[in-house]
């Protein structure tokens, strides 16, 4: 079975096999950056480390040095959801307002403002000295 075909039928599957699932995925996303490499392929791989936030945005952070993902909005809309899962409200919302700025159709640009606006208010709803981030904006 060809690799990207592979994945698909990975992907299929998922609600079938939820125990192991992120590394397949991951380990297919390997084998096709070996076969066709590129910076997308290499997002993608590092969005499936989803059990792992802190690799995965290691792998992102890492993107922009190879060139090619700076002014790709799905790169820092992934940078900040992996952020935002770590609780580093900060980042989050400076990679969701990168992806927003870099964002035309307005389908996209809604769903970033609305992840954006959720970020924003799970900020404001905390008690005050209790906030996750210093710099957050009351």
């Amino acid at each position: 079975m060809p690799i990207k075909e592979s994945r698909l039928f990975c992907f299929s599957r998922l609600t079938y096999t939820p125990i192991g699932r992120q590394y397949r995925i991951v380990a297919l996303y390997d084998e096709l950056a070996r076969a066709d490499p590129s910076p997308v392929v290499e997002l993608n791989r590092a969005v499936a480390m989803r059990d792992q936030p802190e690799a995965g945005l290691a792998l992102i952070d890492a993107l922009p040095a190879r060139g090619g993902l700076e002014e790709y909005h799905l790169a820092h809309a992934a940078r900040a959801k992996l952020c935002r899962r770590l609780g580093r409200t900060a980042e989050a919302r400076v990679s969701y307002k990168q992806a927003l700025d870099l964002t035309r159709p307005d389908p996209e640009r809604r769903f970033l403002e609305r992840r954006l606006d959720d970020l924003l208010g799970s900020i404001k709803k905390l008690p005050s000295g209790c906030r996750s981030d210093p710099t957050a904006i009351d």
